[in-house]
């Protein structure tokens, strides 16, 4: 039986909201920021056997997937909408990055390029701000759209 990659992002982001929101304290005023972060957080100690079972059950992934292929997959099932990639943008990349620590998917191969969004991303998340991987697909889909 195939699953729809739709349920499949909801499977593996709802297990982790789920473990995370059980996780905290009965008083926790949280906003949608917050909840988001949980649910990231649930999704990077996800067993390895479901992530990779659900993803190879719906097809999101082979052998020869790689990381930005699977983010790539994923952005498309979540369709163009700006708002909506901006929200799930950092979920994408978190089941990309357990997905990748997992072995579901193999490595992007190293560029320059790859190598200047890497470091940009990881400044700007230090600093809190947005990763330049998760903004870099809303640029490019909106110039697409032109």
């Amino acid at each position: 039986m195939r699953i729809s990659h739709k349920i499949a992002l909801g499977t593996i982001a709802s297990a982790a909201a789920i473990g995370a929101v059980t996780a905290m304290p009965a008083q926790a005023d949280l906003n949608l920021t917050q909840l988001q972060q949980l649910a990231n957080g649930g999704i990077a100690t996800a067993d390895c056997n479901v992530v990779k079972s659900t993803l190879r059950g719906t097809s999101l992934v082979d052998g020869t997937t790689t990381r930005s292929q699977l983010v790539d997959k994923l952005n498309t099932q979540l369709g163009q909408g700006t708002a909506t990639r901006l929200l799930a943008g950092s979920t994408v990349n978190a089941i990309a990055d357990r997905a990748l620590e997992c072995e579901a998917v193999k490595p992007d191969p190293v560029t320059p390029q790859s190598q200047a969004i890497d470091f940009a991303s990881q400044i700007s998340s230090r600093a809190g701000l947005p990763e330049l991987r998760t903004i870099l697909p809303l640029v490019q889909g909106s110039s697409q759209a032109k």
